[in-house]
């Protein structure tokens, strides 16, 4: 009998995940005293295989690319596919570094990138709905349809939840009268109410949310939270509330309803 062992993690495996964060996070503290600032980032702006991060001026992006450049490579990484709203950093990264999207991107179309589940347009420096909107309504409305509708809204943020709300109301009152029938079609009235929601969801994908929340310097900021509830769903809505030169501002920062 002939034993053989895996010298390296399988590709696709359960485990996959949880090993790569675990070498991730070991980088960091490898190299967190000639590092400090790679270790920071590496420590809090990454998801899974995704580096976010927002800094206040150029010189610091860079920095961070510098840094993450010299310290990955120590735990067997290759950061690749960077792509930055200045100038100046972009400027900064090496060819085989930036993103594809750079190339294959023509001139006349908007320069866009997806993460966690948005689509960061670069240009106006927005991030918008990329998931749900292009779906087509099909002709037998069922409890599945409508749940997969729902489901296909991907809105980290919660700002939609009033609009993705209506439809988990209307599929609880279903489930009430009717049990959870995933594949009959549901009452004439419920089809008439989904198919005008269904609609509206294409307005979904001409909406877009600034990524900075201020552009300008802040002298006070205040975190607002509300909370309501009802028979049929509960919410949760934060906001934030900054004082500036030019007065107060108020700005939506993220919401919940279930």
């Amino acid at each position: 009998m002939e034993i053989y062992e895996n010298t390296r993690h399988v590709f696709g495996a359960k485990s996959s995940p949880t090993c790569v964060n675990y070498a991730l996070q070991q980088t960091a503290r490898d190299n967190k005293k000639q590092h400090p600032l790679a270790a920071y980032v590496l420590e809090r702006n990454f998801y899974m295989d995704d580096f976010v991060k927002s800094v206040k001026g150029s010189e610091a992006g860079v920095a961070i690319y510098e840094d993450l450049k010299a310290v990955l490579p120590k735990g067997g990484f290759q950061l690749k596919n960077w792509l930055s709203s200045s100038h100046e950093v972009m400027e900064n990264i090496a060819i085989e570094d930036k993103s594809a999207e750079l190339t294959e991107t023509i001139e006349a179309e908007p320069l866009t990138s997806s993460f966690l589940g948005l689509q960061w347009n670069v240009g106006r420096d927005t991030l918008e709905i990329c998931r749900g909107p292009q779906k087509t309504i099909p002709m037998k409305i069922t409890q599945r349809v409508i749940l997969s509708f729902v489901s296909s809204v991907f809105d980290l943020l919660g700002m939609f939840s009033p609009y993705t709300m209506r439809m988990r109301i209307l599929l609880k009152g279903i489930w009430t009268t009717q049990g959870q029938s995933w594949d009959e079609e549901v009452p004439e009235s419920a089809r008439e109410q989904f198919r005008d929601w269904a609609e509206e969801m294409q307005m979904l994908k001409d909406t877009a949310l600034p990524r900075q929340y201020f552009t300008e310097d802040i002298e006070k900021v205040q975190l607002h939270v509300f909370s309501d509830a009802s028979f049929e769903a509960m919410c949760i809505v934060a906001y934030l509330r900054a004082e500036t030169e030019e007065g107060v501002r108020l700005l939506l920062l993220l919401g919940n309803a279930e």
